[in-house]
């Protein structure tokens, strides 16, 4: 793995002040780069805890990137545009989170009425290193993982996938480079790795969201799962963070004049966007 790239507050990543990307490369390298920015303050503050890196993580992106569309795809007649938001899980009642940390529901639009809504699941785990958690972790590793938990989200969701929230020290500046890998949970439980050598098998998170689940690929479309991310039922609460996209894939104008997929708003709250520290905004819609 190339660890050598531009670290999370390079001052030479062009922002632009646009909704629409020449590429959906393009628009995954500024998506990469916050997801970047999102780690490096969570380790500056030391909040380095799952919940904490995941919200942080999924606020920024949402304040930067709420709504997009892809130029290269509008050249071949997919008129793809994408809004999105980023809600939080406030049920008290601790009923079980079966399906992980993070919910998505994506509702994909053809035209004509043609609708179909798909969902995707993952789990997140942070790495455990000396600097944060002591001598026990000389060597890092992600220390909260256990085979018998990834079984059980497995069996909810045989698409389910886990995230890995990680940051390299350069010993010769001591500069970090923020990490987020994903890969599918089965290939997790079935190669039994723990530490970083799991990389190997990885993907970038951004490039999961972007390339993936953005498009509808590699969705479950089982209507249990999808009912109980929107917390429909009574004896499911849901996930703790739960992103829900409109993705119309025929409309030439600035949105997509979709409904919004029906969550159960008793449990679900919008995670504010003055929520951010006080600080200006990274991009507000990126491009160019």
């Amino acid at each position: 793995m190339d660890f050598n790239n531009s670290a999370a507050n390079d001052s030479d990543f062009a922002i632009f002040d646009d909704y629409v990307y020449k590429s959906r490369k393009h628009f995954n390298e500024k998506f990469e780069h916050i997801i970047r920015v999102a780690i490096d303050e969570c380790i500056i503050h030391n909040d380095w805890h799952e919940d904490i890196i995941t919200s942080t993580i999924l606020r920024k992106l949402r304040n930067n990137f709420s709504s997009f569309t892809i130029e290269s795809e509008q050249a071949r007649g997919r008129y793809n545009v994408t809004e999105w938001e980023v809600y939080k899980n406030t049920n008290k009642n601790k009923l079980e989170y079966r399906y992980g940390d993070i919910g998505f529901l994506i509702k994909l639009d053809f035209g004509d009425g043609r609708e179909v809504v798909g969902a995707a699941t993952v789990e997140a785990k942070r790495i455990y290193n000396e600097e944060i958690d002591g001598g026990k972790y000389s060597t890092p590793s992600f220390g909260a993982l256990k085979i018998d938990q990834l079984k059980r989200l497995f069996s909810s969701n045989v698409n389910h996938r886990t995230v890995f929230y990680d940051y390299i020290v350069n010993p010769e500046n001591s500069s970090r480079f923020p990490i987020s890998k994903i890969l599918p949970t089965i290939h997790l439980i079935t190669s039994k790795l723990k530490n970083r050598s799991v990389y190997k098998h990885t993907e970038d998170f951004s490039y999961c969201i972007t390339h993936r689940f953005f498009q509808g690929y590699e969705l479950n479309y089982s209507q249990n799962v999808i009912d109980d991310l929107r917390g429909a039922r009574s004896d499911v609460s849901g996930t703790p963070y739960l992103v829900v996209a409109n993705v119309s894939l025929n409309s030439k104008l600035g949105s997509t004049n979709m409904s919004l997929i029906d969550i159960n708003h008793d449990i679900y709250r919008v995670i504010p966007r003055d929520d951010d520290k006080e600080e200006p905004l990274i991009a507000t819609h990126t491009g160019n």
